[in-house]
C-alpha cells in the first residue's frame, strides 16, 4: 500500500488555511477557489513553489482580465442572445486564453488561467459588476497560491533528491490511465515539470534527474506492459 506522502499532507493543510482566511476575512470571497488554486499549485520542495507559484500568478491575472471582457462583451453584444450563444461564446474564448499562455511560454499556467476564466464567466450572477467579480474571483486564486507556498517553504523536503523523485513518480502515476498508457504524454510531462530549470542546474543534479529519468522510463514500461497485459485478459 503506498504511503501518503507530504505533498498530500501540505495540500490538506493548504486547504483548511485557505478555509481560515475566509473566515477571517468576515466570509468574504468563495473559500473554493482559494482551495482549488492551493491544491494545484502544491509542489515537492520550495524552488519549484515558488516558480510555479509565479506562472499560476500570471495564469490568474490573464484568465481574470479575459473572464472580465467576456462578461462585458455578455451585457453589451450578446444581451439578448440565448444561453447557448454565450457558452459557445465561453468556449471559443478558450482558444486564445490557452495560446495566449503557449505565446508567452507559460504553458504550466494554463490549467489555472481557465479555471479563473470559467470561474469569472460561467458562476456568476445576472447583475453582477464585472470588473468587481472578476477581481474578486482573482483575489480569491491568489489567496490560495500564496497559501500554497507559504505551507512548502514551512514544511521543507528532508530530502530535495527525493522530493523530486516523488514528484516524478507522482506525474507519471497522474498521466497513467487504468485502460490506456500515452508514453508520449508521460514524456511531455516530465520535460515541462522536472526539466524545466535545466539551464540553471549544476551538472551533479543534472546527473541526477538523468537517473531520475531512467527510473521513470523503467516504471513507464512496466505500467505498458501490466496495461498490456490487463486488456489481453
Amino acid at each position: 500500500m503506498p504511503k501518503i506522502g507530504m505533498r498530500i499532507v501540505k495540500s490538506s493543510i493548504a486547504v483548511f488555511s485557505c478555509f481560515l482566511i475566509y473566515l477571517i476575512r468576515g466570509e468574504q470571497g468563495v473559500p473554493f477557489y482559494s482551495a482549488i488554486a492551493a491544491i494545484l499549485c502544491m509542489q515537492p520542495c520550495v524552488a519549484n513553489s515558488i516558480k510555479v507559484g509565479k506562472n499560476r500568478v500570471i495564469g490568474t491575472l490573464i484568465g481574470g482580465i479575459f473572464g472580465m471582457v467576456i462578461l462585458l462583451l455578455e451585457r453589451g453584444l450578446f444581451a439578448s442572445s440565448p444561453l447557448m450563444i454565450q457558452y459557445m461564446l465561453i468556449s471559443v474564448a478558450i482558444i486564445p486564453l490557452i495560446y495566449i499562455t503557449v505565446l508567452i511560454e507559460k504553458t504550466t499556467a494554463s490549467y489555472i488561467s481557465c479555471v479563473v476564466f470559467l470561474s469569472v464567466t460561467v458562476s456568476h450572477a445576472i447583475d453582477v459588476n464585472p470588473y468587481g467579480f472578476a477581481f474578486n474571483r482573482i483575489l480569491d486564486t491568489l489567496i490560495g497560491i500564496f497559501v500554497s507556498i507559504i505551507i512548502n517553504r514551512i514544511w521543507l523536503p528532508k530530502n530535495e533528491d527525493e522530493a523530486m523523485e516523488e514528484h516524478v513518480e507522482e506525474v507519471i502515476e497522474e498521466m497513467v490511465d487504468e485502460e490506456m498508457i500515452d508514453e508520449e504524454l508521460i514524456e511531455e510531462a516530465l520535460k515541462e515539470e522536472v526539466l524545466e530549470e535545466e539551464a540553471k542546474l549544476d551538472k551533479a543534479t543534472l546527473i541526477k534527474i538523468k537517473e531520475i529519468q531512467e527510473k521513470a522510463a523503467k516504471e513507464i514500461s512496466l505500467l505498458k506492459q501490466q496495461a498490456h497485459e490487463k486488456s489481453n485478459k
